[in-house]
């Protein structure tokens, strides 16, 4: 082996494990991104669903 060809083989494992890092940190980004998301969907229901009850209860109370 050649010290060129050793030379390459290094670049071309540190460029993987630049990718790996890469796409690792972008998985993540997105998993949050989504994670964000639903719990925002989720509070809104939440929310509608407390502000429904207590329509409903304060519906009852008028009665």
């Amino acid at each position: 082996v050649t010290l060129r060809r050793y030379i390459l083989d290094v670049h071309d494992l540190f460029e993987g494990v630049a990718l790996v890092i890469a796409f690792s940190a972008v998985t993540v980004t997105v998993l949050r991104s989504v994670m964000a998301v639903g719990s925002v969907i989720v509070s809104f229901f939440k929310y509608k669903a407390i502000s429904t009850t207590r329509a409903k209860v304060s519906a009852v109370d008028a009665k």
